[in-house]
């Protein structure tokens, strides 16, 4: 390859990197007491009920947790999507076992390990988010200042990889507004 198209290249894959992560905002707050279990995670493999407790047991991540059940060949896999921007998302078979993360990373792509995998063309369901909120979103700067004395930065989250929604990756309520500064 020669120096100008790697050049090209380079600054094409930084452009993408950094679009992607400009729609988020690292939020830290105090997070709320944990909600009740959901009755959705009722039935699930004891390991992913283990890794539900210790999510409401630590700050909440933005967007929220979530975990996706899907069937393939006949078993469940249950897919837990990255808490944000270039960080890998991971699939683990019925038993608990890792096996793979199929996208996320600085591609979106995943560890290449499961290419095939696609929620879209699976039976999919959630199965437990976590309620929990991390942010208060406000119309205003000069009402987030005032109704939580602290300064306000203006939040926008408005990208959502193929196959996920702005939700899952957002969170839930708004994706844009004023929001305080921790």
């Amino acid at each position: 390859m020669n120096q100008k198209k790697f050049i090209g290249a380079t600054l094409l894959v930084l452009t993408v990197a950094l679009t992607g992560m400009a729609g988020y905002a690292v939020l830290k707050k105090e997070t709320a007491p944990a909600p009740a279990p959901s009755p959705l995670s009722d039935g699930l493999p004891e390991w992913v009920k283990k890794i539900i407790s210790e999510k409401e047991s630590s700050p909440v991540e933005n967007p929220p947790a979530l975990i996706v059940r899907c069937e393939s060949a006949e078993t469940f896999v249950y897919y837990f999507p990255a808490p944000c921007c270039d960080q890998l998302s991971t699939l683990y078979n019925a038993a608990g076992d890792i096996i793979c993360s199929p996208d996320g990373g600085i591609t979106g792509k995943g560890d290449g390990r499961c290419p095939d995998f696609d929620r879209s063309k699976l039976n999919c369901k959630s199965v437990w988010q976590d309620m929990r909120t991390t942010k208060q979103i406000f119309s205003s700067q000069e009402t987030c200042e005032r109704t939580t004395d602290k300064d306000c930065t203006y939040t926008m989250c408005d990208y959502a990889p193929p196959g996920k929604t702005i939700e899952e990756v957002c969170g839930p309520g708004p994706s844009k507004g004023w929001t305080p500064i921790q």
